[in-house]
C-alpha cells in the first residue's frame, strides 16, 4: 500500500506549506493562522486517505453498517467545526445543531434502510438529496476556510462525509476514487479535453459570447492559486459526486446501455449548472452537458473518477487562464 500510494504524502505536504505561506500572508492573529492551518492538514489528509483503496477496504471490515462508529466519525467532524469555529471566534450552537442533522440523517437514511441492490435505489436517492439539497439551498452556513474568495467549509465537509457513506458506509463499487493513476489515464484524460475543448466548447462558447478574451492576462501567482482552488474545491468533487456516485449508480441499474446511463448522468450534470432558475444560462447548461459527456468517457474508459477529475481540471483551467 505504501509504495502503490507513495504520491499522497508528499501531496499532503506541498498543499500544506503554499496554503501555510498564503496564510501568513493574510491580516489574521497567531491564533487564527495556525486554526486555519491544523484544518486544512485535518481536511487535506481525509480527503486523500480516503483514496486509498486498501484503507477503505479497513474501514468496511470496522465500520460498515455499525451505527456507532459511523455516528461516532459524524461526531469527529462536527467536534472538529466546533473546535475551528470556538477559535476563531465564530461558533454559533445554531450553525453545530444544523451540520449535526446534516451529518446524521443521510447517515441514518443508509443505516436503517440498506440498499438492497447494487444499483440506483431510493435510499441513494434520499442521500444524495439529503447532502445535495442544503448545500445548493445554502441551508448550511458554516465558517469560510481563508483562502481567496472563501471556500465554505460546508462544501468541503459535505464532501468528505458524502465520500465516506458511500465509498464506506453504503458501499458503492467502482467510485474509482484513488490515486493510483498510470500513463494510460492521463493519456485519456488529455484526448477528451482536447476533443471537447477543440470541437465543442470553443464552437459553441465564442460565436455566442459566452466567453471572452481578458484585456491582461493574471498574474502567475492568481493562475497557480485558481489551478489548486479548481483540482481540489471544483474538479475533484464534482466528478466524484456526479461520476463516481450518480453516473455509477446509473450505470449499474442500466448494464446493457451504458450510454444510455452516461446520456442520463450528463444531463443531470448539466442542469445541476442552473445556478439562477429564473433567467438560466441555457448556453452555459448546454457546454455543462457536452462537457459532462466527455468526463464521462474518461471516467467509462480508465474505471478513475481522479482521471475524469483530470480532464475536467484541464477543462476549467484553460477556461480560467484564457478566458472570463
Amino acid at each position: 500500500m505504501k509504495h502503490k500510494n507513495w504520491i499522497i504524502l508528499p501531496l499532503i505536504i506541498f498543499l500544506t506549506i503554499i496554503f501555510s505561506v498564503y496564510v501568513l500572508t493574510l491580516k489574521l492573529d497567531l491564533q487564527s493562522q495556525l486554526a486555519a492551518v491544523m484544518l486544512f492538514i485535518f481536511l487535506i489528509s481525509l480527503y486523500f486517505l480516503l483514496g486509498i483503496p486498501e484503507l477503505i477496504e479497513k474501514l468496511k471490515e470496522k465500520i460498515r453498517f455499525n451505527c456507532a462508529k459511523v455516528f461516532g466519525m459524524a461526531l469527529i467532524l462536527l467536534t472538529m467545526y466546533a473546535c475551528y469555529a470556538l477559535s476563531v471566534a465564530g461558533f454559533r450552537w445554531e450553525d453545530v445543531g444544523i451540520y449535526a442533522l446534516y451529518l446524521f440523517i443521510p447517515a441514518f437514511i443508509l443505516l436503517v434502510a440498506r440498499p438492497k441492490t447494487d444499483g440506483l435505489t431510493i435510499q441513494d436517492i434520499l442521500v444524495i438529496i439529503a447532502l445535495w439539497i442544503p448545500l445548493l439551498g445554502g441551508w448550511i452556513r458554516l465558517i469560510s476556510i481563508p483562502i481567496e474568495h472563501g471556500e465554505s467549509l460546508d462544501r468541503v465537509l459535505g464532501l468528505i462525509w458524502g465520500i465516506f457513506l458511500f465509498l464506506v458506509v453504503r458501499p458503492l463499487e467502482g467510485v474509482g476514487y484513488t490515486f493510483q493513476l498510470h500513463r494510460n489515464d492521463i493519456r485519456q484524460a488529455g484526448l477528451y479535453f482536447a476533443v471537447f475543448v477543440a470541437f465543442f466548447a470553443i464552437p459553441i462558447a465564442v460565436p455566442t459570447h459566452f466567453i471572452t478574451i481578458p484585456p491582461t492576462m493574471k498574474s502567475g501567482t492568481q493562475i497557480f492559486a485558481s489551478l489548486v482552488l479548481i483540482a481540489f474545491s471544483i474538479a475533484l468533487p464534482e466528478e466524484l459526486v456526479f461520476r463516481g456516485v450518480i453516473h455509477n449508480l446509473i450505470s449499474q441499474r442500466l448494464k446493457e446501455k451504458p450510454y444510455v446511463a452516461l446520456m442520463i448522468s450528463s444531463v443531470i450534470f448539466g442542469l445541476s449548472h442552473i445556478h439562477r432558475p429564473d433567467s438560466p444560462n441555457w448556453v452555459y447548461v448546454i457546454l455543462a452537458t457536452l462537457a459532462g459527456w466527455f468526463y464521462g468517457l474518461t471516467y467509462i474508459r480508465t474505471g478513475k473518477v481522479t482521471a475524469a477529475a483530470i480532464t475536467h481540471w484541464l477543462v476549467d483551467s484553460y477556461w480560467c487562464i484564457f478566458f472570463q
